[in-house]
């Protein structure tokens, strides 16, 4: 089918739905820069709280050597 053969009703259903598509992308972004900070004390939590477990299994490991 030749675009021009395409109904006018489908040119502007199909450009909604790209509209739609870019609002939604658009949202996405918008919602990941507002978590961003959130995101990153996690991340920061995450990583001193293991590295916390790690060296806490290390000192028991060099106490259970020295007894």
């Amino acid at each position: 089918m030749a675009l021009a053969q395409v109904p006018q009703a489908v040119h502007v259903a199909l450009d909604a739905r790209v509209a739609e598509k870019q609002a939604l992308m658009a949202l996405s972004s918008d919602l990941l820069e507002n978590l961003r900070p959130e995101i990153e004390r996690l991340a920061a939590d995450l990583v001193q709280r293991t590295l916390q477990s790690v060296w806490d299994k290390r000192a028991r490991t060099f106490q259970d050597a020295e007894s």
